[in-house]
C-alpha cells in the first residue's frame, strides 16, 4: 500500500543523500532527515530493528553535523525511544526520551506542547511494566 510505496522512495532518497555523502567524504543533516524518514516508514510497518537502524543513524548525523543539542537531535531520541519502547527495551527507551527531554528544555523556541509529549513518553515507560 502507501508505506511501500513510501518506503521505495525513501530508500531511493536516503541511498542518493548517503551516496553523495561518502564522495564528499562526511555525513550530511540530509541523510539523516532522509533516515528519520526511512525509520518512520519502518515503525509503521512494524520494520522495530530497521527503523532503530536508521534513527541511530539519524542521531548520529544530527549530533555530528548540527551538534549534541540540536532540535533535531531531539526528534531522533524521541523516535529512537518510541521503537525502543515498542520492542520492550524499556531502561534504552528511557536514555532515549531523557535525551529528547533535555534538548527540548533548552530550546530557543520553547514549544510546551512538544516538551509534555516527551515529558508524558518518559514517564509512561517509567510506568509500564
Amino acid at each position: 500500500g502507501a508505506h511501500q510505496d513510501a518506503l521505495t522512495a525513501a530508500v531511493s532518497a536516503h541511498d542518493f543523500y548517503r551516496n553523495r555523502d561518502i564522495q564528499r567524504g562526511w555525513g550530511s543533516s540530509l541523510t539523516a532527515k532522509a533516515a528519520m524518514q526511512l525509520s518512520k516508514i519502518h515503525l509503521h510497518l512494524g520494520s522495530l530493528k530497521e527503523a532503530e537502524a536508521k534513527a541511530r543513524e539519524a542521531l548520529l548525523l544530527f549530533q555530528a553535523t548540527a551538534g549534541d543539542d540540536s532540535p533535531l537531535c531531539a526528534g531522533a531520541f524521541e523516535r529512537l525511544g518510541t521503537v525502543l519502547m515498542q520492542q520492550g527495551r524499556k531502561s534504552e527507551a528511557q536514555v532515549a526520551f531523557l535525551g529528547a527531554y533535555k534538548i527540548e528544555a533548552i530550546k530557543d523556541a520553547f514549544n510546551l506542547v512538544e516538551i509534555m509529549e516527551v515529558h508524558n513518553k518518559l514517564v509512561d515507560s517509567h510506568l509500564q511494566g
